[in-house]
């Protein structure tokens, strides 16, 4: 994920019953949802981390957020997803019951058939900047110019 240090140099889950922008970056504690069963959703961790980087790099790399948080949470959620999903081999090793769904799923899939039906477009948009394997950073600059073709009140609300 770039060569951007990491915020914090620990990071503390909560399990919670809710977690609304609890991965902003703004925090070493993150939270995941109670209901979610450990033993098969611990990748959610990851993803949760993921979230939160994104934040930290963008503001690692802007001395003020360019954009509406809300426009960076899209990105950092489809980025989330790219990693915890699409990177093939770390899903191998690290969550091998995922392999199949990585296979299977086009890269975006889940977001149209997901909870964030919102974000399906978007994503397999910003899965073309994804894929030409940018630096990190200018991949986070231009998915935010991307981004900011869309309004806030768009990605806040599922289709």
């Amino acid at each position: 994920m770039g060569n951007i240090d990491w915020k914090f140099d620990i990071y503390s889950f909560l399990v919670s019953s809710f977690y609304s922008k609890a991965s902003w970056g703004t925090s070493n504690q993150l939270a995941v949802w109670w209901k979610r069963d450990p033993k098969t959703k611990y990748y959610m961790n990851a993803y949760e981390l993921i979230l939160s980087h994104v934040f930290e790099t963008v503001d690692h790399i802007y001395n003020k957020r360019p954009t509406e948080d809300d426009k960076i949470w899209a990105i950092a959620e489809i980025t989330a997803y790219f990693y915890v999903y699409r990177e093939a081999d770390m899903v191998s090793n690290l969550w091998p019951w995922l392999k199949d769904r990585v296979q299977k799923e086009t890269a975006y899939e889940h977001f149209y058939n997901g909870s964030y039906k919102q974000l399906g477009k978007p994503a397999e948009d910003l899965y073309n900047f994804y894929t030409k394997q940018l630096p990190y950073q200018d991949y986070l600059k231009e998915a935010i110019q991307y981004i900011d073709t869309y309004t806030v009140d768009y990605l806040n609300n599922p289709l």
